[in-house]
């Protein structure tokens, strides 16, 4: 299957094309490959100024190689979007990973009134407000006897972004 995708596209690149439409280009290929045919598009982007429309299921390998981002769903388009404007839209959050995630939801709330979090399983939470009082709330926590096993910042993936746009939509 790996070869097949790689003569695939090495067939479509002999008559030299503006513009390359491929269908899950990475499909049947291994680590190693997936890493060849990723560089070799952004080379044929960037050098030969081909322009590149990828349709996939592999969000994680697109936001390694797109510059725009069309989401589509029953046929329609729910968001359109370049990647500096999904990287300005992927909401940053605190992840946590407590022993009690009762009382960490209750101390929460009492000291910030508009808290956004949802509880997670494996005794994780995400709180997506108040970003910025990080240290305050481990502070909180952990003067209170929960205990923090895990505390980071992270921001939404592509994958994220796309199910909650979905999501969205659906409601």
């Amino acid at each position: 299957m790996g070869m097949k995708q790689r003569l695939g596209i090495a067939l479509c690149l002999l008559s030299s094309p503006d513009c390359l439409v491929l269908d899950e280009p990475i499909n049947g290929l291994d680590a190693e490959g997936i890493m060849e045919i990723r560089q070799l598009l952004l080379k044929l982007n960037e050098e030969k100024q081909i322009t590149i429309l990828i349709s996939s299921h592999i969000l994680s390998e697109l936001q390694l190689l797109a510059t725009r981002f069309v989401f589509i769903k029953n046929g329609v388009i729910v968001d359109d979007l370049r990647k500096e404007d999904l990287d300005e839209k992927s909401k940053k959050q605190i992840r946590l990973k407590v022993n009690n995630t009762a009382k960490t939801a209750q101390l929460l709330e009492q000291a910030y009134p508009d808290i956004q979090y949802k509880v997670l399983p494996n005794h994780s939470i995400t709180i997506q407000n108040h970003i910025e009082e990080g240290g305050e709330i481990n502070r909180l926590l952990t003067t209170n006897g929960v205990l923090v096993m895990e505390f980071r910042f992270e921001a939404l993936n592509l994958e994220e972004y796309f199910l909650g746009l979905v999501e969205d939509k659906e409601k």
